[in-house]
């Protein structure tokens, strides 16, 4: 477990940023448990290259029942994403060792809990063995990292950090530590 924290506004502070800060502790095998906001075909290509799998939720801009998926089950497929442009950040030799498709496995995620902002949704993941590792199984790990949150916010209180001022890292750290 490590912990992530970067300047309060500019360059490297969004959450991609940081969690890039994070990838030294990642090790092969791990598992990457993310929100929506990092499923993209770069930050996958990342983890995979490290030997690391993802289980997040899909991307709200990606179809969750593309044309051309492999159907597993009534709940389950996979697709290939295609490699798209290089992005400005990327150097043309890392572009050129990242592959030209990444397969994923999309899984549809019903929530029964009464109250719920949503019916379901759809997870993509790298974990692709669908017995050792179920669409259940991959529903229930993603809808885990919600039970964090509340925690995540009671520890903040808790210690009175609800508000943090250090607006750098440095100022964070101090006032972390």
């Amino acid at each position: 477990m490590d912990l992530g924290y970067a300047a309060y506004s500019g360059k490297g502070t969004g959450e991609t940023a940081i969690l890039r800060q994070l990838s030294s502790t990642l090790r092969a095998g791990d598992i990457v448990v993310a929100d929506s906001y990092h499923c993209t075909y770069w930050f996958i290509a990342f983890c995979m290259k490290m030997g690391v799998h993802v289980v997040m939720k899909n991307h709200h801009k990606r179809d969750d029942n593309p044309f051309g998926a492999k159907r597993i089950s009534d709940t389950e497929r996979t697709v290939k994403w295609p490699r798209g442009p290089r992005p400005k950040w990327m150097s043309k030799k890392e572009y050129r060792r990242t592959p030209e498709f990444i397969e994923i496995r999309l899984s549809d995620v019903k929530v029964d809990t009464p109250g719920s902002r949503s019916e379901g949704f759809t997870i993509a993941s790298t974990l692709l063995d669908v017995e050792k590792h179920p669409g259940a199984w991959l529903g229930s790990m993603y809808e885990g990292r919600w039970i964090v949150e509340p925690d995540i916010k009671l520890i903040k209180c808790t210690l009175g950090l609800e508000h943090l001022r250090g607006q750098s890292p440095e100022s964070l750290h101090r006032e972390l530590t």
